[in-house]
């Protein structure tokens, strides 16, 4: 394959100088002067792509983020939100008509929707927990998302009432869980995360999965017929002490039914169904209780037969489009014959695809976004790792950086 590539847009705000004088050089304030782009989609058609672009503000100290788009030659490049909100997940619908999203914009995060051609926007969802993830349902009816599903917190006893006016230490937290606290997030809250769907028009959101785990973490996918979602899950009762031991599973959207597809010690995880509906695309590695194991892709048809590695040729870790936010896992070509992913090779990230015969070709260079360049693992999630998006004709939209490059958007086409 030759890749035609070439720049779409450059996300560099850096400080006016005069013609005369030296680039100065960068300054701590600078860095409130930087955005960068992430989680790049293109449309249906291959013609436009919409992708996230974040930013500091100078004056509060936060992240925010907001929606773009520019047309597939480069030209008409704008923004589709403004304001210091936090913009994220945009997913076109399958027609391209519309665009979904996650906006904090009426004060908390909720799944909102554009119409493409009028630019109206419209809350769809009225949820007292953040939404993760955004999925259209292949007839453009619904919009699937995971949600925490919350439980009461723990308690022992009762604490006394302070007398008035007294200013006491807060309440002692209990808690049996294994894990319940992350860096850089705090104390987790209790419950799980669920499964959801919701009319993409608006409308009261639907719980689809039930029980203890957490199911999804913010990927998954639907089947070509819409009766199902692809998503990953630890449904294990030691979930606590074997927390990586995801397992890939199909739940019907109908009844909530499952159907496990992989069953190994290991994690498998952001499953992506084949067009067909044959098979699911995903990434995981048989534990070995070791302090590093390269996480391979794998293939296996739906029924959980024929599972095999397409990436066993390649002594990689291979990792999808999103990194850490978990935006996507590897993702298929419209035609079913590559799965599309990213590979770091002596600091150098590579979008490839990988044939279902195990071969893989060289799609784009110095892949990523963020704060991360080929780790995938950025901080906060609002500027996740590498990200790309596969289209029509094999045209693939996808974030680039480098040591002078906080982020471009590009676009590939496969000759």
């Amino acid at each position: 394959m030759k890749p035609l590539s070439f720049l779409l847009a450059a996300i560099v705000a850096s400080p006016v100088s005069s013609i005369a004088q030296e680039p100065e050089a960068l300054d701590y304030l600078d860095v409130f002067e930087l955005e960068v782009p992430s989680d790049v989609q293109l449309s249906p058609d291959g013609a436009r792509v919409v992708y996230v672009r974040s930013g500091m503000d100078v004056m509060t100290d936060t992240y925010f983020a907001n929606l773009w788009v520019v047309d597939s030659d480069g030209e008409n490049h704008r923004p589709l939100t403004s304001g210091h909100h936090t913009n994220t997940t945009p997913r076109w619908s399958p027609e391209g008509d519309r665009l979904a999203y996650i906006s904090t914009e009426s004060g908390s995060p909720q799944v909102w929707v554009r119409w493409m051609d009028s630019g109206e926007t419209a809350q769809i969802t009225h949820l007292t927990e953040a939404p993760s993830g955004l999925a259209w349902s292949p007839d453009g009816s619904w919009l699937a998302f995971g949600k925490l599903v919350p439980e009461a917190p723990l308690k022992i006893g009762e604490s006394p009432t302070p007398p008035p006016g007294a200013e006491w230490a807060p309440p002692a937290k209990y808690d049996d869980r294994l894990v319940f606290r992350f860096d850089g997030v705090g104390d987790l809250p209790r419950g799980s995360i669920h499964l959801f769907v919701v009319p993409s028009r608006g409308g009261t959101s639907r719980q689809v999965t039930r029980g203890g785990g957490n199911f999804g973490g913010g990927v998954f996918s639907w089947t070509p017929d819409g009766s199902s979602l692809a998503f990953s899950a630890v449904l294990s009762p030691d979930a606590g002490l074997e927390g990586t031991d995801s397992d890939v599973y199909l739940v019907r959207v109908a009844d909530g039914s499952l159907t496990r597809i992989t069953d190994r010690l290991g994690p498998d995880a952001a499953p992506s169904v084949s067009p067909d509906g044959r098979r699911v695309a995903y990434l995981g590695y048989d534990d070995r209780y070791q302090g590093f194991q390269r996480t391979e892709l794998y293939i296996a048809n739906v029924d959980g037969s024929g599972a095999r590695s397409i990436s066993a040729h390649l002594d990689r870790n291979i990792q999808g489009s999103g990194g850490y936010a978990g935006t996507a896992g590897p993702q298929w070509s419209p035609d079913g014959r590559w799965v599309y992913a990213v590979y770091v090779d002596e600091g150098d990230a590579k979008l490839a695809r990988f044939s279902l015969e195990g071969a893989h070709e060289i799609v784009a260079h110095e892949v990523g976004s963020g704060t991360a360049a080929y780790t995938g693992m950025a901080w906060p999630p609002v500027l996740p790792g590498p990200s790309f998006s596969v289209g029509a004709g094999a045209r693939v939209a996808f974030t680039q950086t480098g040591p002078h490059d906080p982020g471009t958007v590009s676009i590939s086409q496969a000759g």
